[in-house]
């Protein structure tokens, strides 16, 4: 029992050192989310509720909440926060973040392109549900000297150019590469790994009803691992929204959303393509944004004001 559980424990750390940082498919309506530079970016003012459920099937499968908000606060600064929970079996990682950013023309012209640089702080809070480990030696080293609980900082840089019809963008997250230490450091060592993201979208405007939309995500891990999003979407009336993504050695995604005035629903649904589908039916994420009306500042006043413009 004991290798039994010290395997299973072992493989939840290759996975959180490979993939530490989970992102959602709807990434492009939340690019908050993976770029700091991005708050404050909209002349309104957006609260993304999301949700995950991973690999639906199986038993104890990670789940991923946020709450999150940002707005401009002045024409050049931007400030933001989210809290979220991560959770995989017998772990759990939950959060919160505090961001500024600012913003500069790079043009002359009202509508112009612009660029933003921004700064996250966290606090992360790593919890290993040590009740729920049957262990035939329950004084065994690898349990009786681990940590429950353990509170890591860390902070994450981006910087973020975009215009009316466009943006691409760069980020760093877990910039100190601070260890995490749940179990004896004899037994198990995880380290808080930098993630890289390059992300880029465009929207095509076929007539004022119809538009298409691209969007790409590369993730680069320092560990080794590269993954790539891509994602093609039709929008209706500035209303509705659906389209489809791939994500390489993943899944394949269908996104479907719908927009009011005052509050954006999205859903996708993850169809594995890797292993997995031997063992799950895919994944479920839902998003909720509810927009607030605007502080008055003229920042990025050449957007629509809908929410299919990037969040």
């Amino acid at each position: 029992m004991k290798k039994y559980i010290i395997i299973i424990l072992a493989v939840v750390s290759v996975k959180i050192n490979a993939q530490q940082i989970s992102t959602t498919t709807q990434f492009s309506e939340n690019l908050y989310s993976i770029n700091p530079a991005v708050a404050g970016n909209l002349p309104y003012n957006p609260v993304i509720m999301s949700f995950k459920e991973f690999w639906s099937g199986i038993d104890n499968a990670p789940q991923l909440n946020s709450l999150g908000a940002h707005t401009s606060f002045t024409d050049r600064v931007g400030v933001g926060g989210k809290a979220f929970s991560y959770s995989a079996g017998l772990t759990n990682k939950s959060g919160i973040e505090a961001t500024y950013s600012y913003n500069l023309p790079i043009s002359s012209t009202e509508d112009g392109p612009k660029i933003a640089f921004g700064l996250s702080a966290f606090l992360y809070q790593y919890k290993l549900n040590k009740d729920e480990i049957k262990m035939e030696d329950p004084n065994d080293n690898a349990i009786a000297f681990s940590s429950e609980k353990l509170i890591v900082p860390d902070a994450s840089f981006g910087t973020y150019l975009y215009g009316k019809d466009y943006s691409v963008g760069v980020a760093v997250s877990q910039l100190f590469n601070r260890k995490v230490n749940m179990l004896n450091k004899d037994y198990l060592e995880q380290k808080q790994v930098r993630h890289y993201f390059l992300h880029g979208d465009y929207q095509y405007n076929i007539s004022d009803n119809y538009s298409i939309k691209g969007s790409l995500l590369v993730k680069y891990i320092e560990s080794g691992i590269i993954q790539s999003d891509i994602t093609l979407k039709g929008i209706f009336y500035n209303t509705a929204w659906a389209g489809v993504s791939f994500r390489t050695s993943d899944a394949v995604s269908f996104l479907v959303g719908v927009s009011k005035s005052r509050f954006t629903l999205g859903y996708a649904y993850d169809y594995p393509i890797s292993d997995l589908k031997k063992y799950s039916m895919g994944s479920h994420e839902l998003m909720l944004i509810i927009i607030l009306p605007s502080t008055g500042t003229k920042r990025n006043s050449f957007f629509k004001d809908t929410s299919t413009s990037s969040m």
